[in-house]
């Protein structure tokens, strides 16, 4: 579960996120809409723990996640999270950008699971790959990849699908929203396509000016 307890976050005069609070259960799928900059990358980046709150309390699985001046670290919240760019590490090659985050079982499964999303991807024999070698489009779908590759507990998307063609769009939506529901992952969509949102989260919210405007559910 995830908790925002009102959660405030400025970047010198702009409010990016004011006094939001927000719950998130285990295995809630929650949509993110609104205008450009009305704060949901930040949010998101709050809850990941890139970007500390100037006041209010993130709880993640019951342990106080995020607080003003301090924070877990990201890579301990047991959260997936695709950027709105790719950000892949350039000097690992793509099979080794997925495997990086997965742990805990043997390496020749580890291996099966990389090739298997792969397939997912349509980036069948790119795994030794760079990615400066890569396109923008074949770029994104690793850092998805990568991102669902560890199982995690929570996954946070910020417009992970923009610039796809509608068939691969509608392709990667599907396996999303199945990988979701094999795990039981909760997951925080952000985009600015509201079919996009809709076909993948229950709960929509929409967002303006840093504040939670309306919620919408099913």
């Amino acid at each position: 579960m995830i908790v925002l307890d009102n959660i405030c976050k400025s970047f010198g005069s702009v409010v990016a996120v004011d006094g939001v609070s927000l719950t998130i259960g285990d295995g809630e799928t929650v949509g993110i809409t609104g205008p450009s900059g009305c704060g949901k990358t930040t949010l998101l980046r709050l809850i990941a723990g890139l970007e500390l709150p100037d006041s209010g309390k993130i709880l993640i699985d019951g342990k106080a996640a995020s607080i003003p001046g301090r924070a877990i670290e990201p890579n301990e919240r047991n959260i997936g999270f695709v950027f709105q760019q790719p950000a892949l590490w350039p000097h690992m090659n793509v099979e080794q950008n997925i495997l990086y985050g997965i742990t805990g079982i043997p390496r020749q499964e580890a291996i099966g699971r990389v090739s298997e999303l792969l397939n997912a991807m349509e980036l069948p024999g790119l795994g030794k790959r760079r990615p400066d070698e890569l396109s923008v489009g074949q770029a994104r779908r690793v850092a998805l990849a990568r991102a669902l590759a560890p199982r995690p507990k929570h996954l946070l998307m910020d417009e992970p699908l923009t610039n796809l063609d509608a068939d691969l769009k509608e392709k990667l939506t599907g396996y999303i929203r199945s990988h979701v529901e094999s795990t039981g992952a909760s997951l925080v969509y952000v985009s600015h396509i509201p079919d996009e949102v809709e076909c993948l989260t229950k709960s929509i919210l929409k967002m303006n000016a840093g504040r939670i405007q309306d919620i919408k559910s099913e």
